[in-house]
């Protein structure tokens, strides 16, 4: 029931955004001309489901699948749609939402600190629009026939295969993440944040199975051109389960 449910939140990710946009919109609306009551009012059900949603992105941080699938757009592996994206959105998005409406009242009315409630507010609006980005966009560990491509909020990590040392195989050096093994590691291409870091994310797939797939192209490149093909993802599957 619960993968059915995850399986759900992926699919309709997209949708449900908007959704809670447009609700945000209302709710500001409505609230704000009545002085937060509304709020009020709907405090416990705001609190209930961030916490149920809290409660699901916990779990499905940690039922990571040992899989990859065909990328619909390009020629790579990836890890199948997961609902982590949506789940710490939805979790995110009430407390936001209130926080804007407190805040615009208090500035409508010049209660101090008026200013500091524009700085807090946009810094948290700012936040939930880096995770509605996530989830449009997409994000993780891509396979690609030219190398490992890690695509996160705070930037993207490409590594192609020819930097990676086949002697010394990736390393799970965190639950969700993978550590590689430069050679070359002025081959390295990284934007944001992320400066050439060894190590790449496995939020959304699991951390053994990923490693074992990098290393299973490391050492066998004849098979790197076929990669996002639907035959050579059956026999990147049959090796690693051997």
């Amino acid at each position: 029931m619960l993968n059915s449910l995850f399986t759900l939140l992926a699919r309709a990710q997209k949708g449900i955004v908007l959704a809670e946009l447009a609700l945000a919109a209302v709710y500001i609306a409505v609230d704000v001309p009545r002085g937060g009551e509304v709020g009020k009012a709907l405090l416990p059900f705001t609190f209930a489901s961030s916490l149920v949603a809290g409660l699901l992105w916990w779990i499905g941080m940690r039922h990571r699948p040992a899989a990859l699938v065909q990328a619909a757009n390009r020629r790579a592996f990836e890890a199948p749609p997961g609902p982590v994206p949506i789940l710490a959105f939805t979790t995110v998005a009430p407390f936001v939402t209130e926080k804007l409406s407190t805040t615009i009242d208090r500035v409508s009315q010049q209660t101090d600190p008026w200013w500091l409630d524009i700085l807090t507010s946009t810094l948290w609006v700012l936040a939930l629009m880096l995770v509605a980005r996530l989830v449009w966009r997409g994000a993780g560990v891509h396979l690609r026939p030219d190398g490992v491509h890690d695509r996160r909020i705070a930037g993207s990590l490409f590594v192609p295969w020819e930097a990676l040392d086949a002697e010394q195989p990736p390393t799970i050096s965190r639950p969700m993440q993978v550590k590689l093994t430069y050679r070359r590691p002025a081959l390295v291409q990284s934007r944001g944040l992320l400066r050439r870091m060894p190590e790449i994310a496995a939020w959304n797939v699991d951390s053994v199975f990923v490693a074992r797939a990098i290393q299973e192209y490391v050492s066998h490149p004849e098979h790197r051109t076929a990669i996002g093909t639907e035959a050579e993802l059956g026999r990147l599957r049959t090796a690693i389960a051997e």
